[in-house]
């Protein structure tokens, strides 16, 4: 699973650095800054914890597969590093939950009390 995240992630991430974002519609700098913030942050976590993930799988000792390939073996399996590793990746992922309830908060926040169109204009790219 941790894989397919990160190749999405991959990809997602070329893909916004290709053709870019929308500029955004509420103009206060502050909204903005937190904005790019946040998006910034969510890619780097979402790239960086699978990799942990695959981390604490290979110091365990186990093999990842991908699509029916096998992933190469990058570190020595080391149970004190598999222990280190899981914490992190953890720690990771406990981040991303509670940053995903922030952005979603956010979303409905400027969509109800500032009533910009935030909200609507990524729903009317799912619904063209």
């Amino acid at each position: 699973m941790g894989s397919s995240f990160l190749f999405s992630m991959a990809l997602r991430l070329m893909i916004r650095v290709t053709y870019g974002v929308p500029q955004p519609t509420n103009p206060k700098s502050l909204f903005v800054s937190f904005a790019k913030a946040m998006h910034w942050l969510l890619y780097a976590l979402l790239l960086i914890s699978p990799i942990f993930g695959l981390l604490y799988f290979q110091y365990g000792g186990k093999e990842i597969h991908f699509f029916g390939l096998v992933w190469p073996q990058f570190v020595t399996p080391n149970p004190e590093m598999k222990k280190l590793v899981e914490g992190i990746h953890e720690f990771l992922g406990n981040s991303l939950y509670f940053l995903i309830g922030i952005h979603a908060l956010a979303g409905l926040w400027q969509h109800y009390v500032i009533k910009d169109d935030t909200l609507r204009r990524m729903l009317n790219k799912v619904n063209a």
